[in-house]
């Protein structure tokens, strides 16, 4: 793969991987606030989150997107880069074996 590919792709998966994650934080403070019972027993997720942006600020839904961003983003680039490297080793490796890899997890 050469270096403007892994650029490409890197790049393109790191800014789908924070799209995605800035699309999700507002489900996952919901979702964590519900589990803690900070709005009371009865409250649904609709619940939770009016209450959240009438009381605290539509800014709260996006607490803690900040190591959320980070982890996600970094892992997601790190993956896609990195995943036709290992296949192509791991294919070059087997290829050389003459099917050793492939008796071994077939149980021969």
């Amino acid at each position: 793969m050469s270096n403007n590919q892994s650029w490409k792709i890197g790049s393109s998966s790191l800014l789908a991987a924070g799209f995605a994650e800035l699309c999700t934080i507002p489900i996952d403070v919901a979702k964590v606030r519900l589990q803690a019972g900070a709005s009371g027993m009865n409250s649904s997720m609709a619940s939770v989150v009016s209450d959240i942006w009438k009381n605290e600020s539509p800014r709260a839904l996006y607490k803690g997107s900040s190591p959320s961003l980070l982890r996600q983003t970094g892992y997601t680039a790190i993956t896609m880069i990195m995943f036709p490297v290992f296949k192509d080793t791991i294919c070059t490796v087997h290829a050389t074996m003459n099917g050793c890899f492939q008796e071994g997890l077939l149980g021969a």
